[in-house]
């Protein structure tokens, strides 16, 4: 799931140096929980303030329910309240410019536990890559695919392509272009149907993810060699 329908345009990467990823929703400026889970703090800007826990404006951080912190930060509106119960896809707010920000967007961070120590990339729990770039969420991202072929997929696994579809994130709604050749899975993580590939096998499972990952392929588009 990402936060925003449509074009999601991620403009500052998760890093040492920056604790989540920066998105701009191009299409929509509402953004949708990215997981279940639990609203535990709401946060109003007062205004000023650009320092401490006010550097992340108007802010919502919801507990999922296996114990992570997902921050939503700088939202212009908030729709939700205390204590309130989220499925995935519900509303948190409005993409905003409050607090510590310099221009409209949602700084999704997520963490194990409530210390900044604690920060993890947001792509571990939703759909969004860490790599700047535009990925897509539509109403309906589920593509229908041989179960028995997922379940023998395996991590680092030799593929040939002929003339496949590339995306560039698992919710792309159109490929950016088309592969043949010998490729490897890249860590055999299906999502809606898609998984990761790399064009070298010393990059299977290697981090960063966007170094190191071709791009997004239907399962079942996958021979195997």
């Amino acid at each position: 799931m990402l936060p925003f329908k449509g074009r999601n345009r991620v403009t500052q990467i998760f890093s040492t140096k920056h604790g989540g990823i920066d998105i701009v929703g191009d299409d929509s400026t509402q953004i949708s929980s990215v997981t279940d889970g639990t609203v535990d703090l709401v946060q109003f800007w007062d205004g000023k303030t650009k320092s401490g826990s006010q550097s992340y404006g108007n802010l919502v951080r919801v507990l999922t329910d296996d114990g992570k912190y997902i921050y939503y930060a700088h939202l212009a509106k908030i729709d939700v309240a205390k204590g309130q119960k989220l499925k995935c896809g519900d509303i948190i707010g409005i993409m905003g410019n409050s607090g510590n920000s310099f221009g409209a967007h949602l700084h999704l961070e997520a963490r194990t536990g409530k210390k900044t120590s604690t920060r993890i990339s947001p792509s571990q729990i939703c759909s969004i890559e860490n790599t700047k770039g535009i990925y897509c969420e539509t109403d309906s991202v589920n593509i229908t695919t041989d179960t028995s072929k997922i379940n023998a997929i395996s991590k680092g696994m030799l593929i040939e392509l002929d003339s496949i579809d590339l995306y560039v994130s698992a919710t792309a709604s159109n490929a950016a272009c088309k592969k043949s050749g010998t490729f490897y899975i890249y860590d055999a993580r299906v999502v809606n149907g898609r998984i990761r590939i790399t064009c070298d096998k010393s990059y299977v499972g290697r981090k960063p993810v966007g170094r190191f990952v071709t791009g997004w392929i239907n399962t079942a588009d996958i021979s195997e060699n």
